[in-house]
């Protein structure tokens, strides 16, 4: 008998953190005195959407995976397959919720089948597909267009002409669509022969919609089985032949709760169509201009009480087929909810409860959630404090749940200005301004992306934080990356706090770069020197991609401090010889193998983990490597590039509140959990360099620990991420911790140079011309914003 285990799993979500655009600059005081806190929580429309999330646990055989779900009126249903080692998987249908929820209906299946997807109807009958897996045969192959002979399955040829090596042998396969009874019996079964039935055909989808049967989507078209006979019919519909075979997963099958089949597709352009099946065995358009607006990027569901459930980053909604509106059933913010981002499946249970199927964050699995219904009327009043953003990052969307839900004085309300261009098509910063312009000033601020530092900074809309850090005997006790931290510094004063970020640098080989430093000034010289064009300096950049060039530059030849610049300068005629010298355009025969071939010399890299940097040493270049910095005037210099930073608002009415929260992203508690990034602190950022030191690993339920295979590609290479050395963790080491400088990108600055360089580059212009009008231009700017 097999142990038993509960399914467990945590929130996770997985978003790109955004860099912030940071300078120094002088305070004014034409700044609102109105913070955002106000005393109540029931004055928000958002409050009429808020959901409890509870843990559903199931017990289910060790082993056990639970990958696609279905519904009827009696409740949800999961395919369930259970692995043992040396014994066939056993598969059954395990009841999710309604009054059966744990029961499992064991699937009488042969021993080489598996089976896939899952769809149920009202008579307690269940659909799937089985492949049957035979004997491995000789067959005829094809790798990179050639032919290949294969004459016998004992062991592999490497005599062809093919680039690759490895010959990959698929066993013979038949695919049938089967019907299980509500004991689990086989009903009937019926071969799939829509296509080449001599080859696998991959199947999207099955749906069982009672006005049609038993439906597939396949990359070969769509076919229907009678749900008494099984006999199958092959569609023909025009709509079904628009989506080739190659994009056949922009098509979706759905039933809804009409009983009526319906098919939705996307073209690939952002253009979404539905249809409903008809008595003609074809489809007709229902696509109203409401629906329009929600397909676009949206993941829906079949829902119970609404034709259709959607999922958007900000809540759940529900649409009906005919409406000119959609409704918002839960506000995730409100709800202080973060798992939308892994939501696989969402299924309507009653009018006050609705089923989640979450991507674990923790391993490969599913997670199951319930969101109940709460009366307006018993949500607890709490002073809120409110948290801008222009896209809010996954740690602080989880640090604000966790905060408004252990927290019974105060909540934090967060506004991503990032939907208001996505989902309101209004400009989101310029709505931030116009609020902060009329006393609406937010409480936190989390920095990045398009948010405008230098400009608020001026107008005095950041509180400094040194009293709040040395004052914190916890954290001034800790041990931070004091350089990293010192990057939040403006004017000396402390404005923002860095709990995690990446480095911004070129690497070199060590053996061609000889112990010099590569520079604007001397990099012709250099390159000269090693026999290498300089056009292929920094590998196949195009002059389009040299925007990069353009905002390092920003900061290289800016000084805001000072309030100067200095594009008058042989180096940066140099910068624009260099950026002359490339194409326009890609070359599609361009290649990262250009590192290791010795063609080129330096690699921009952002390292945001140990992983990355083995990457770059043992794929792009395949030796010893060195960090040169990115070039500048006299030097390579290399940059702290914030993935997560956070200011305070100087009319915050709840400081220690807001320091409160801000804190935690200094602490062990969430320093410690940092996987995708960098940690600021001492502790963890060693420990990163430590596990490095491993070959990758997971920790299974039982707590042991075990080695695993990871590895990436580029070009022609495969690199397997091992562990690297002591010398190449301290190597890492001693770079991060000898940056001093934020990447400090402006990208006012930034288009003015680009703007202006092109004259040059066609020849109107001299580079001295051509820099003195970005010196004139980028003095004005800096006159007007210091």
């Amino acid at each position: 008998m097999n142990s038993m285990k509960k399914l467990k799993g945590s929130f996770g979500i997985i978003c790109a953190a955004a860099l912030i655009c940071s300078a120094c600059g002088k305070t004014d005081s034409n700044l609102g005195t109105t913070s955002s806190s106000s005393t109540s929580d029931n004055t928000s429309e958002a409050e009429d959407y808020i959901y409890t999330l509870n843990e559903i646990e199931l017990e289910t055989p060790s082993g056990a995976n639970i990958e696609y779900l279905c519904q009827n009126d009696d409740g949800i249903y999961g395919l369930q397959s259970v692995y043992s080692e040396n014994e066939p998987a056993i598969y059954s249908v395990i009841a999710i919720s309604g009054e059966n929820t744990g029961k499992e209906i064991t699937l009488k299946t042969d021993e080489n089948t598996g089976l896939n997807n899952l769809a149920a109807d009202n008579d307690g009958n269940f659909y799937t597909i089985e492949t049957s897996y035979g004997e491995t045969t000789n067959e005829e192959i094809h790798i990179d267009d050639e032919e290949i002979s294969v004459e016998s399955t004992d062991e592999i040829t490497e005599e062809s002409g093919a680039k690759e090596d490895v010959i990959y042998y698929m066993p013979e396969m038949t695919q049938s669509v089967v019907k299980f009874s509500s004991d689990g019996e086989l009903v009937w079964k019926s071969p799939i022969t829509i296509g080449d039935t001599d080859t696998y055909t991959w199947i999207d989808s099955i749906v069982f919609a009672p006005n049609a049967g038993v439906v597939i989507s396949s990359q070969s078209g769509v076919s229907v089985f009678d749900a008494d006979s099984g006999k199958e019919t092959c569609l023909q519909s025009d709509y079904i032949k628009e989506i080739s075979e190659d994009h056949f997963d922009n098509r979706s099958l759905y039933s809804f709760r009409d009983g009526n089949l319906y098919m939705l597709t996307n073209s690939g352009r952002g253009e979404n169509t539905l249809y409903r099946y008809n008595s003609k065995k074809d489809f007709d358009e229902v696509t109203s201009g409401a629906m329009k607006q929600i397909l676009e990027g949206i993941s829906i569901y079949a829902g119970k009480d609404h034709d259709i459930l959607f999922n958007r980053s900000d809540g759940l909604y529900s649409y009906n087929i005919g409406d000119e509106e959609f409704v918002k059933i839960c506000d995730y913010l409100s709800s202080d909810i973060t798992v939308n981002y892994g939501i696989r499946y969402a299924f309507e249970e009653d009018a006050d409860n609705i089923l989640l199927v979450v991507s674990s964050a923790t391993n490969w699995s599913t997670d199951f959630y319930r969101l109940t219904k709460v009366d307006s009327s018993e949500v607890a009043e709490k002073t809120k404090l409110t948290l801008a953003a222009y896209y809010v990052s996954e740690g602080v969307r989880k640090a604000v749940a966790d905060f408004n839900k252990s927290n019974p004085e105060y909540r934090i309300v967060i506004k991503d200005y990032a939907e208001y261009d996505r989902n309101e098509g209004e400009d989101g910063i310029e709505k931030l301004n116009l609020e902060i312009a009329a006393g609406e000033v937010p409480d936190i601020i989390e920095l990045g992306g398009m948010i405008p530092y230098d400009s608020y900074l001026k107008k005095g809309l950041f509180e400094p934080l040194d009293d709040y850090y040395s004052s914190d005997t916890e954290l001034a006790n800790g041990s931070f990356l004091d350089n990293v931290l010192s990057c939040g510094k403006r004017n000396g004063k402390l404005y923002t706090i860095i709990p995690q970020f990446s480095v911004t640098t070129c690497v070199a080989s060590a053996d061609v770069l000889q112990g010099e430093t590569l520079t604007w000034s001397n990099y012709k010289e250099i390159c000269e020197k090693r026999n290498m064009d300089p056009a292929l300096m920094l590998g196949d950049m195009t002059r389009d991609e040299a925007y990069y060039i353009y905002s390092i530059a920003s900061h290289e030849f800016v000084d805001k401090e000072a309030g100067t610049c200095n594009f008058d300068d042989p180096a940066f005629y140099n910068l624009l010889d260099y950026v002359k010298l490339l194409p326009e355009k890609s070359n599609e025969s361009s290649s990262d193998s250009l590192y290791r071939e010795k063609k080129a010399l330096l690699y921009p890299a952002n390292i945001y983990e140990l992983d990355e940097y083995i990457f770059i040493k043992k794929g792009y270049f395949g030796c010893d490597i060195v960090y040169n910095g990115v070039p500048g005037i006299s030097d390579g210099d290399s940059y702290v590039y914030p993935t997560m930073q956070l200011a305070m608002s100087s009319t915050c009415q709840h400081k220690d509140v807001a320091w409160q929260f801000m804190r935690y992203f200094l602490t062990d508690d969430f320093q410690d959990k940092i996987e995708y990034y960098l940690p600021v602190s001492q502790k963890a950022f060693n420990a990163a360099l430590e596990r490095a030191q491993e070959n990758p690993y997971y920790i299974d339920e039982n707590g042991e620990k075990h080695e695993m295979m990871k590895s990436r590609s580029m070009d022609d290479v495969d690199v397997d991420i091992e562990a690297i050395s002591a010398d190449e963790a301290n190597q890492f080491g001693e770079l991060v911790r000898s940056i001093t400088d934020i990447y400090d990108e402006d990208d006012e600055i930034s288009n003015i140079i680009y703007e202006e360089v092109d004259a040059y580059y066609t020849g109107q212009k001299s580079a001295e011309e051509v820099a003195n009008i970005i010196q004139s231009r980028v003095s004005l700017y800096i006159s007007e914003n210091s």
